[in-house]
């Protein structure tokens, strides 16, 4: 409950301001765009990918293999959470070495407890 209190949630407000910044930044220079695909889209993926403690970077990535797990055929389904996957356990294997992130995968990794373990 501590984890997504008001100290963790004014610090992913501050964050979706820069991504959103840098989302527009990204087609700025376009003079227009497609608000959806721009903006609409990637902001709500970024922000999970942020919160759980994914590689922001991926964001376009990550759209793409949600489009596949709901619009995709059985093999593209199958692609994009295997895609998925193996992203998520790099993620953990490099936030093992690497305790206090604020992200929920680095609490869980680090100081989440089950039964008082």
């Amino acid at each position: 409950a501590r984890r997504l209190g008001p100290k963790m949630m004014k610090f992913f407000d501050e964050r979706a301001r820069v991504l959103a910044r840098d989302l527009i930044g990204r087609v700025e220079h376009l003079g227009e765009a497609d608000l959806m695909d721009a903006l609409t889209v990637p902001m709500p993926c970024a922000l999970f990918l942020e919160m759980v403690g994914l590689p922001t970077e991926r964001t376009l990535e990550f759209v793409a293999w949600k489009d596949e797990l709901f619009k995709g055929t059985p093999d593209e389904r199958a692609h994009a959470n295997a895609r998925i996957n193996a992203l998520i356990a790099q993620s953990i294997e490099e936030k093992r070495g690497t305790p206090g992130g604020p992200d929920l995968m680095s609490f869980l990794i680090h100081e989440a407890r089950i039964d008082d373990e």
